[in-house]
């Protein structure tokens, strides 16, 4: 049975089981098969390593050569050891820097880095809010200094608008006094051209 071929594509959303065998996704584990042993350091890598690489892991057990390669790394130790694990398991402490303490560091890092993020995206609204809120404080003062001079615009024209009343008003009762006068006027001219007509000197003379 062929086990391997080259360039395959793998499905996502499968289970990788470590220490046993599974006949199906994440079921059918059989306690016959189940790994006895010890598991330090296992890495997926995403490229064939070369003997050099791969002695130059092998040298030191507390070494982090392995991070080095962090862009291959498919599947890394620091996240295996905080997957859940089944079974008789004994931890073997190395006396380095414990994988498991690492892998914390390495998630409380990933944690820290994404909140820095997302306090760098929030600043950033904030400062666009703020932005916002001056712009419109800024139109809000316009539209202000605008009603206040529509206001005086305003008053003015009502000051004005007055004053025309009242001149108006001064030459209605102008032209009401003129008109008066006229009248009275036109009365003596009246009286005086009936008075002319009376008069014997108006009067014509036949004389034979």
């Amino acid at each position: 049975k062929q086990w391997y071929q080259r360039r395959v594509a793998i499905t996502a959303g499968g289970y990788l089981v470590l220490g046993n065998e599974q006949d199906g996704h994440g079921i059918g584990m059989d306690s016959a098969e189940i790994f006895g042993g010890e598991l330090y350091k296992l890495n997926v890598f995403s490229k064939k390593l070369s003997q050099s690489e791969v002695q130059k892991m092998a040298t030191e057990m507390c070494s982090e050569v392995e991070e080095t390669y962090e862009d291959e790394r498919s599947i890394k130790w620091e996240d295996i050891v905080l997957k859940t694990r089944n079974g008789n398991i004994t931890e073997i402490d190395t006396k380095c820097l414990t994988t498991k303490l690492r892998a914390i560091i390495v998630q409380k890092e990933e944690r820290l880095n994404s909140t820095l993020e997302e306090l760098e995206l929030i600043k950033q609204e904030k400062e666009t809010y703020r932005n916002d809120l001056e712009s419109k404080a800024g139109q809000l003062n316009t539209t202000e200094e605008e009603l206040a001079q529509i206001k005086s615009d305003l008053n003015n024209k009502e000051q004005q608008l007055n004053t025309t009343e009242e001149e108006l008003n001064n030459t209605t009762a102008a032209l009401n006094q003129t008109q008066t006068e006229l009248e009275r006027v036109k009365e003596l001219l009246e009286k005086a051209a009936n008075a002319t007509q009376d008069c014997p000197l108006n009067s014509t003379a036949t004389l034979r």
